[in-house]
């Protein structure tokens, strides 16, 4: 779903042309209001659906709950019959030392860092003129 955010943008955009075009020729208050309100109904449907997705073994792991995270990742991988026990305990492994090494990045930089090494452009940076 998330790959084709740019076709259902698209099929979004076509369905909100067609109900605009549907309502464009009344006079009254639902001209803009039908279009206002089909634009609630996916949120809607996604703001519920919220409440069924598990959390990811990532943020399960970030929040220190180690267990639970594998658990998830097991049943995240449950359906590929192709993944070998190596290839699990790799990916849990490297998982487990990206959030470590995340953590300790996070503790050992601060928002000023981003400046540092910048040095402003000069206008005559790069040039050289010869006669």
């Amino acid at each position: 779903m998330v790959a084709l955010f740019s076709e259902w943008v698209t099929i979004g955009g076509i369905a909100g042309a067609a109900v605009s075009n549907s309502t464009s020729k009344k006079m009254d208050k639902s001209s803009y209001q039908i279009p206002l309100g089909v634009q609630f109904i996916v949120p809607a449907i996604l703001a519920v659906g919220l409440f069924f997705v598990p959390e990811t073994p990532r943020w399960l792991l970030n929040k220190g709950r180690a267990e639970e995270a594998r658990k998830a990742l097991e049943q995240l991988r449950a359906d590929n019959k192709e993944l070998s026990t190596e290839e699990f305990e790799t990916e849990w492994v490297e998982m487990v030392n990206g959030i470590a090494e995340e953590k300790r990045m996070a503790t050992s930089t601060a928002w000023l860092d981003m400046f540092k090494g910048m040095r402003a452009p000069h206008a005559w940076s790069g040039w050289v003129v010869k006669n």
